[in-house]
């Protein structure tokens, strides 16, 4: 019973919402206020496909699922709409985000049902099916109350915050397609700082971009699947050799 109410909220609420995002984004697109690069590199109805991403600002979590995908969400709904993995008090928890649970595997940061949550995000990649993580475990620089946050850098000094362990377990235990994807400019649209103000409407004009790129999809290798850290290392080394790439000329 509890499938089938799942299934019908999927496809009245949360199916025609996506096509409806998935029209302004594209809109945006169009108009080069969001640009994605290297998108040849994206694996076409990849079974397990991980995708691993840089989080500077909230709507990273919205956009990805659809910019990224929305071919495979519009012609393949059951088996192709990527799972998100939100937080759970400022996304899952809030009214609002009602139909996108159906789709979403809830993050409780610093709380035991993490374990829960990472075993559900195992079985979805077990499934075959798409998988949306952001393991700085929060956006990169909104960590003002955190005591100690440790950061990794490129050679060019772009950033992200050490990932968490999930991540490292996701890619060893299973076998699971590893897509990096480095997002730039979401944080000039909305502000981390002006986060649910009035002032955090969207500023969309012609000086502000997002610019998404999509790195070369790889697997964790087998030689060190037993040693987290250096899965964890992989990946993120992975992504913040995709943040120095640089964007080609448009």
């Amino acid at each position: 019973m509890k499938k089938v109410k799942e299934q019908l909220v999927f496809f009245l609420l949360l199916y025609p919402f996506g096509i409806i995002l998935g029209i302004i984004f594209n809109f945006l697109k169009f108009f080069k206020v969001i640009n994605i690069f290297f998108k040849e590199r994206q694996p076409k109805m990849e079974k397990g496909l991980m995708v691993v991403s840089n989080h500077p600002a909230i709507p990273e979590t919205l956009i990805l699922p659809i910019i990224l995908f929305f071919e495979e969400y519009l012609f393949h709904p059951i088996t192709r709409s990527p799972w998100s993995t939100p937080d759970k008090k400022n996304y899952y928890d809030k009214f609002w985000w009602f139909p996108m649970r159906t789709r979403s595997i809830p993050i409780e940061r610093g709380k035991s049902g993490a374990d829960a949550a990472l075993l559900k995000m195992k079985r979805i990649l077990d499934d075959g099916r798409i998988l949306i993580l952001f393991p700085e475990g929060g956006r990169t620089d909104a960590s003002k109350s955190l005591k100690t946050v440790n950061y990794r850098y490129s050679a060019n000094g772009k950033k992200i915050r050490e990932f968490r362990s999930g991540v490292g377990f996701l890619a060893a235990k299973t076998e699971a397609t590893i897509l990096p994807v480095w997002v730039e400019g979401t944080d000039k649209i909305i502000p981390n700082e002006v986060y649910f103000k009035l002032s955090s409407i969207p500023k969309i004009n012609r000086k502000e971009k997002i610019n998404i790129k999509i790195g070369k999809p790889f697997k964790c290798p087998a030689d060190i699947k037993n040693d987290l850290n250096k899965v964890i290392n992989l990946i993120e080394g992975k992504l913040l050799e995709l943040a120095d790439e640089p964007i080609p000329p448009q």
